[in-house]
Order: C-alpha cells, then structure tokens, then sequence
C-alpha cells in the first residue's frame, strides 16, 4: 500500500520539477553579472591605489619601542653597546659597557630586550645587568652571539686592573649572566673582542695579548660549559698567532665557523711604518691546528705594501668568506668588503677582482657585518656628514653591488642628528629584522646615549 501510494508518475514528477526549475536561464546569468557588476571595472583599479604601501625597506620599525627605538633604562647611563645577539623567541641581548658619569671608568653592561622593545624585567635590575669582576677598576663586553639552543647568548670582553688586562668570557640566559676571567702571567694584557659558541655548548674566545718579543698577538682559548679555558686546546690553553715580520702586531678582531671542524678568524697586523693589512687565520676547533690547505698554511694576508687595509669582522656563507674591514686612513678611509671562496683564493666573481668599496663623505668606517635569509651582507658603520659621523647600515648584493632599495642614515632627530654617533652591531632577528645598535653623545653631560633600533627588511 505504501509502495502504491507513493507511486504516482514519476515522469510528471521529474517534468514538473524542470518545468518549476526551468526559470529563464539568460534571466539569471544577466541579473548576476548586474548584481556583481558594482560600477566598472574601474573600481578594482580605484580599490588597488586606496591601499597604502608598507613602510619603506631600512626605515625604523615603528611598532619596536618608542618611535622605533628600544627603551634603555635608568640602570645604564652612558651606555656604550658593542654587539648584539638574538635569541630564539626574539628577544634581544645587548652588551657593552656603562659609565656613572663622563671620565669615570666603565662597568660591563648586559641587557635583555623583548621583541617590543621593552627592557626585560625579569633580567637583572629592570632588564639590566652592570658587574666587574672582582679586583678590576674597569670592565667593557665586546661580543655576543647566539649559543647553540638559541635560548642563551656567549659573551667575550675584558676588564683593567690598572696594570693589567683579563679576558672575560661569559653567558646571558633568561633571567641572569655569568663570567669568568682569565689571564695569563704577571704581564697579562689579554683582552677578547669576538666570541664563536659551538654545537655542544663551549665556545671559543678571541682576542689579543702581549706577547714574548713585547707586541700584540692573536690569541684564542675554547671554554668548557663551565666557562673554563681547557687546557686540551692549543698549548696548555692557548692557541696564539703571532706575526714574525718585525715590528708587526696581530689585532685579531672577530670569529666566525668556517666548516664543521674549524673557525675562521680575522683582524689586522699593523706595521710601525703605518701601513696595515687584514689577515684570515683559519684553525682547528678543537685543536687550534692551523688548517693547512686555506690559504697559506692556514693564513691569507690581504693588503700589505703601501696599502692600509683593515679587517674588523667576517661572515661565512656556504660559498663565500666575507671580510668587512676599511681601506686608507682618516679622511681617507673607505668600506673595504673582500670575498674568499671557502678555501681563502680572492672570488673574482664578486664586485671587481674579488674586492668592493665603498665611500660616502669623509670617513666611512665599519665595525659589524651579518647576512640576511637571502644571503645579502648587511654592514653597521658610520659615514662623515659635515665632519661629524652618522650611523650607517648598508645591505650588499652577492655581485658587490650595493641595495639602493635599503639603505639606513641614522635617527633624525635630537641628540642623534647633531652629535657623533656611530652604529656598532648588527643583527637579523627570526623574521628577517634588522636590528642595529650604536651610541651617541650627550652634549651637555658628554655620556653616551645608546640606540638599538629595528628595521624594516
């Protein structure tokens, strides 16, 4: 009964649904495209110009801080920062060191920024954290970089006794930093300026010392997890690199890993008749070991001669070494940026015959240098403008050629527009941010003023 009672003509059912579907089709298709057709084409034109472009790549990000400027706190007058590093969740560690008044002599000074650009306020005093070690008059920190969980930051430095120098190396976690010093003799004048954390947590400080014939030479030492020197490295802790040529020094000034068994230092050996030359010393990690197929038995001089040619820092990527330095002196000192391919020969590939310069007005100087995600050379500096040096950051192509679409000459505004001032570090955070800190001076109190901005990429 079910059955029959439903079975009416399904050939009527099926009709009727079509003839009570079967509106006029083009009806349809015309009141759509009248529905959807808002004005003319032109308004997809008029929406794309009413959207505003971002802001301009090495502008000052301004949601960091204030104005684009990071905090720095009462705890640290006349700060003077010297690097910076990044930690995994962004957060920032600066370091430097901090004087209480002009003349008086400077304190090493660590601080933890959040992304914000808000001092970190379960760090230290109010984000910051001032110490000298025990016995010393005066203490400066002059380079940090990132450990190997990301989650902590390596430092290097050194602190003054009045008649004597110690190397200081150390660690910035979350909440606290620690340090150690170290030196060597009745004589020691051993102070570190760059710092190379390796995968299992030690690192290795570098620097310079005095050594046996009365000059300075490089010096590096590999620090346990402890913070101890390890007597297993180079000799009884010590590896050194002294320049034979007399009346030469080796200013060794920054570190970088070169492949999974060595690192790769830079600096500058300084004659008496003063002309200079920068010098790549690629050694063994855990050795000291000279790495004897880089270079000349582990040694690349560029320069010499009549030339004055410096190296202040170095960055590896997987095909090149790059060495940040200057060429000339004063008024005549220029960018000098040098490529090496991974075994220490000049890459003529890259600007002209492996080299590029770089001059503004007066005096360009830098002192730090990172690659970004891209593999393009960021330098942190400063150029003269009217006689007085500016900040400068500059992004470099892999030809050599400079970024015209990034470029960054400082903060416009008081004291930074009419006092020297200078940009320090550099640093990229996890989204491609470009982080500088450097320092001016207060006219009226002669203290520095320390900045650390963030860019746009």
């Amino acid at each position: 009964q079910d059955v029959e009672d439903l079975d009416v003509d399904e050939q009527d059912i099926e009709e009727q649904d079509v003839e009570d579907l079967d509106v006029d089709e083009q009806d349809i298709e015309e009141q759509d495209v009248e529905d959807l057709d808002v004005d003319d084409p032109d308004v997809e034109d008029e929406q794309d110009t009413d959207v505003e472009p971002g802001p301009p790549s090495g502008s000052l990000d301004l949601t960091f801080g204030t104005g684009g400027i990071a905090a720095s706190g009462s705890e640290a007058p006349g700060m003077r920062p010297y690097s910076v590093a990044v930690l995994a969740d962004n957060s920032i560690i600066l370091v430097g060191d901090a004087r209480s008044a002009a003349g008086a002599e400077p304190s090493c000074l660590v601080q933890r920024v959040e992304q914000s650009g808000a001092l970190a306020g379960g760090f230290g005093a109010s984000g910051s954290v001032l110490f000298r070690p025990e016995g010393a008059n005066s203490c400066s920190l002059r380079a940090a970089s990132t450990g190997a969980t990301g989650h902590e930051a390596l430092l290097t430095g050194f602190s003054s006794t009045g008649a004597q120098e110690f190397a200081i190396v150390g660690r910035a976690t979350a909440t606290q930093v620690e340090h150690k010093a170290l030196g060597r003799g009745a004589h020691s004048l051993m102070s570190f300026h760059a710092v190379l954390p390796m995968a299992d947590g030690r690192l290795i400080g570098a620097g310079r010392d005095f050594g046996s014939q009365w000059k300075f030479i490089g010096t590096l030492t590999r620090h346990d997890q402890h913070l101890d020197a390890e007597v297993s490295f180079g000799t009884n802790r010590f590896r050194d690199i002294a320049w034979t040529q007399p009346s030469s020094v080796f200013m060794a000034r920054d570190i970088a890993q070169l492949d999974a068994e060595h690192g790769l230092l830079v600096g500058t050996v300084e004659r008496e008749m003063g002309n200079a030359s920068g010098l790549l010393v690629a050694f063994n990690l855990f050795t000291g070991a000279l790495k004897a197929d880089f270079g000349n038995a582990g040694i690349v001089e560029f320069g010499g001669g009549a030339s004055i040619d410096r190296f202040q820092s170095v960055v590896v990527s997987s095909q090149r070494i790059y060495a940040v330095g200057s060429r000339g002196f004063g008024a005549e000192e220029d960018i000098l940026i040098a490529a090496f391919t991974p075994g220490g020969v000049l890459d003529t590939t890259y600007g002209t015959a492996g080299v590029v310069l770089g001059e503004w007005d007066g005096r360009d100087r830098p002192f730090d240098s990172v690659l970004d995600a891209q593999g393009r050379l960021l330098v942190a500096g400063a150029f003269e403008a009217g006689g007085i040096a500016q900040p400068m950051v500059l992004r470099v192509l892999a030809s050599g050629a400079f970024d015209a679409n990034f470029e960054w000459f400082g903060i416009q505004a008081p004291p930074f527009d009419a006092n020297e001032s200078e940009a320090r570090a550099i640093a990229v955070d996890a989204n491609g941010r470009v982080l500088v800190a450097g320092r001016t001076r207060d006219a009226a109190t002669r203290l520095d003023v320390p900045f650390l901005v963030r860019l746009i990429p």
